[in-house]
């Protein structure tokens, strides 16, 4: 995967509109290299400390044994 992601390759096309809470909720629907590479695009482009914690804290655990849920809730149909 390379560094360099750009904005119609993330795993969650309204990536930029979604507040802090609903990332929250949202990641929790994808795998630890789908969460890389929106934390490498965040790193890249905003370096939202927040954000970043967030998607952190999804990685770990996702490391500690937990499983992407089904569905995004209020995804874009």
């Amino acid at each position: 995967m390379s560094d360099d992601v750009g904005r119609e390759e993330l795993p969650l096309p309204d990536y930029h509109q979604l507040p802090l809470g609903r990332l929250g909720q949202r990641i929790r629907t994808l795998d630890a290299d789908d969460v890389t590479m929106l934390r490498r695009y965040e790193e890249a482009q905003g370096h939202r400390l927040p954000v970043l914690h967030v998607l952190d804290n999804w990685l770990h655990e996702l490391a500690d044994g937990a499983e992407p849920s089904g569905t995004a809730p209020d995804a874009p149909a």
